[in-house]
């Protein structure tokens, strides 16, 4: 019996992915990604990846990135008709997460090969950009951490 058939219903799960570098001494390369069943929040996180100029966004992306497509991985073998979306506001990282795009001074390429294989196995997932106004959520919870650890956040504004 499917769970369709019992009532639970199949569910529609979307991600949301951010990541940024905070200005202050060395930077603060961090991310912030929430997930979303039948567009109720079901999971939120936050975490630094590490200090600049080792670190930058796209270590932060990538780290982010497979963290919720390892959430997402869970939640399909729960529900594998649900329907899973991943949003995020780099275009150049769901270009990279889908094999399109590949620049090697951009992180860390076996940590983009290991999101890359995540997203594969997935399948059916879409990956789509969304605007930064769309994704605030995320950016917000990544402003949370950096005010958790003193880290100074800086004013941004958001285009409509």
């Amino acid at each position: 019996m499917r769970k369709a058939d019992r009532g639970v219903g199949i569910m529609r799960i979307e991600s949301f992915l951010a990541a940024r570098v905070e200005p202050g001494e060395g930077g603060f390369a961090c991310w912030g990604g929430l997930i979303r069943i039948d567009a109720k929040i079901s999971w939120a996180f936050a975490d630094c990846v590490g200090r600049a100029p080792r670190f930058a966004v796209p270590d932060a992306q990538y780290v982010g990135s497979i963290a919720i497509l390892k959430r997402l991985r869970d939640l399909r073998a729960q529900n594998p008709e649900g329907s899973l979306t991943m949003l995020t506001d780099s275009r150049r990282l769901v270009e990279e997460l889908r094999g399109e795009w590949r620049q090697s001074q951009r992180g860390s390429s076996a940590i983009l090969d290991a999101g890359i294989e995540l997203n594969r196995s997935l399948a059916p997932l879409t990956l789509r950009y969304c605007s930064r106004s769309a994704n605030s959520e995320a950016h917000a919870l990544i402003t949370l951490l950096c005010r958790r650890h003193g880290v100074p956040v800086r004013e941004r504004t958001v285009r409509q």
